[in-house]
């Protein structure tokens, strides 16, 4: 069975982009605020905006109209166009050509722009991302049992070159090679480095994503250990399809405060864009496909 990569990075970017629509709570009761959620993947020719609004879990209820909103996404802003689309203001997305970021290098600066009918402009900057670099990889087939659980073990080696300060994000899909097998599913991941954090946030189909910061590098490399389930009867041919995204510091911040605020070992989320919270990200992906 043969994968397509750019279909697998599409499905990735799309799911990633809606992870965060639901309301939160908000310091004041009455009290109404605008979400926007942008992550531009560079190997893509379009990038999913998805706007909406947090408010009070009592008392008083959030709005439900209709929104416009247009969009520009470049290096320079004054020589691009700009995307419209109506929808709910309270879950707005919308996918906007990225070809202003055509010939963007790591360390450029990426410029958002955001106008609606219902909010003030929303505006960001974010620092474009050196892309993923692999030292090595290595699949252990049934190397490890906890209890009467079977696991997988991957190795990766992440590398960079001197100077580089880089953020990742990676997540697995398993792809069973039978007819009528259906496709690649995403895998729930663990993982006993205690310098990652293991998303689990954003539902079933988002969950255990692994977040690697840019502490733990020696000589330029970041080894990492993880592991899957394996649930497969013996014989069963199977792949993986692995994702290692390398992200911008600000949307490595965001992710990483979302997990902890699930976990209630935080209180606030981070975020870069002006006029509304939530965030504005740079993506370079990588897919790397592994087989037994």
């Amino acid at each position: 069975m043969e994968l397509r990569p750019h279909v697998l990075i599409w499905a990735f970017v799309s799911l990633a982009a809606c992870q965060w629509f639901d309301p939160v709570v908000t310091e004041s009761d009455a009290m109404i605020r605008p979400y926007a959620f942008v992550n531009v993947d560079l190997d893509l020719d379009s990038a999913h905006c998805s706007f909406s609004q947090s408010g009070p879990l009592h008392e008083v209820g959030l709005d439900e109209g209709v929104m416009e909103a247009c969009v520009r996404i470049a290096l320079d802003l004054d020589e691009t166009f700009e995307t419209c689309a109506t929808g709910p203001d309270n879950a707005l997305g919308m996918w906007v050509p990225s070809i202003g970021a055509a010939g963007a290098g790591p360390g450029d600066t990426l410029k958002l722009l955001a106008t609606t009918d219902k909010w003030n402009d929303f505006t960001s900057t974010a620092i474009i991302p050196h892309s993923p670099q692999c030292a090595g990889m290595t699949l252990n087939v049934r190397s490890m049992t906890e209890g009467n659980k079977t696991f997988d073990q991957i190795d990766v080696v992440l590398s960079q070159a001197e100077g580089e300060r880089k953020w990742h994000l990676l997540q697995l899909l398993m792809q069973v090679d039978t007819v009528g097998a259906g496709p690649p599913k995403f895998r729930d991941l663990r993982t006993d480095d205690e310098d990652v954090v293991v998303r689990r946030h954003g539902g079933s189909k988002l969950d255990n994503a692994l977040l690697v910061d840019d502490e733990a590098w020696d000589n330029n490399v970041r080894p990492l250990r993880f592991r899957v389930r394996n649930k497969l009867d013996e014989g069963v041919p199977y792949h993986y399809v692995l994702m290692i995204q390398s992200i911008s510091e600000e949307l490595h911040a965001f992710y990483t405060d979302l997990e902890l605020l699930r976990r209630e070992d935080g209180m606030e989320v981070s975020g870069n864009v002006d006029g509304a919270d939530g965030c504005f990200g740079v993506t370079h992906s990588s897919i790397h496909l592994l087989f037994p």
